[in-house]
């Protein structure tokens, strides 16, 4: 649903290690990028691959992640609306019941 480029400004994150497990909905473009750092520009690169917003299974459930929204704009952009509404929808699936059988972390105890 989103163009194939998206121009808007917003706080964009640099990671320092991005998991291979994910599905990317949006890469980044470096080469667009406005800096603050004074000359540390390089240090905060990431290269061709730049996530920003991705989807994965986990522990049995579904995660989605944005980098997107850190402007008071980006809520009433339809296209960041309907971004973040189908990771919602990703993640809730079709109100199926988690299958906490396939969790691999420990459950919490009780007290």
């Amino acid at each position: 649903m989103l163009p194939t480029e998206w121009k808007r400004k917003d706080e964009w994150y640099h990671y320092k290690s991005v998991s291979p497990d994910i599905h990317i909905l949006i890469n980044l473009e470096e080469s667009s990028l406005t800096y603050n750092k004074n000359g540390a520009d390089d240090a905060f690169k990431m290269g061709a691959s730049h996530p920003i917003a991705w989807y994965h299974e986990f522990d049995g459930g579904r995660v989605f992640y944005t980098g997107l929204g850190h402007t008071d704009e980006s809520y009433s952009e339809p296209l960041f609306l309907q971004h973040l509404l189908g990771g919602i929808q990703y993640a809730i699936g079709k109100n199926a019941p988690l299958k906490y059988a396939k969790a691999k972390t420990q459950r919490v105890p009780v007290n």
